[in-house]
């Protein structure tokens, strides 16, 4: 799989090739680290429960078993824990790392995985990516970052000054982590 993905880290949609490899007897493991391709490099780490519910309510098979033949359900009550969990164990102290706040995947995902981790918590579901883009503004987020993650995402302008941008998400991504895992 590596010579595989080495040989794939040029090609022109290589970068947003997300995918993970699960043996049969082990699939169903939900703490068992799989070997990923993420952010164009080679890992291993669990289906999380957000992997798992979204297989499982929209998945698409495109060929073999559907998800729920393969992956156990995720049950009630741990989707929510584990939300609430990575974003006080993961996030959080992230945000406090400057020099990850100028790159555009820690801009991109921090702020879409909070809108994200915040309607999971207040209403029980989970939203797109480009869903998560219209939910925060209602929740505080600086518009003109959200505006900027738009535009390298689906396309416009992009005139973001990624000091300016970092700073702003940090000040807004830690208060609004800290009163998410407060009022959960």
């Amino acid at each position: 799989m590596a010579v595989l993905h080495n040989r794939l880290r040029t090609a022109p949609l290589a970068g947003g090739l997300h995918c993970t490899y699960l043996a049969p007897k082990t699939a169903a493991d939900a703490e068992r680290r799989h070997l990923t391709w993420a952010h164009e490099r080679l890992l291993r780490r669990p289906v999380t429960p957000v992997t798992r519910t979204e297989l499982h309510t929209s998945g698409r098979v495109l060929h073999g078993a559907p998800p729920a033949d393969l992956l156990p359900p995720v049950p009630d009550g741990e989707l929510a824990a584990f939300v609430l969990r990575d974003q006080r164990d993961y996030w959080r102290p992230y945000v406090d790392r400057a020099d990850l706040w100028t790159r555009d995947v820690w801009v991109d995902l921090g702020l879409l995985t909070h809108a994200r981790a915040t309607v999971t918590l207040r209403e029980g579901r989970l939203i797109s990516k480009r869903e998560a883009l219209d939910v925060l503004p209602g929740l505080g987020a600086p518009e003109e970052v959200v505006e900027d993650i738009r535009a390298r995402r689906y396309g416009g302008a992009v005139t973001a000054d990624v000091s300016r941008r970092a700073a702003l998400v940090r000040g807004y991504l830690g208060p609004a982590i800290d009163a998410l895992v407060a009022g959960s």
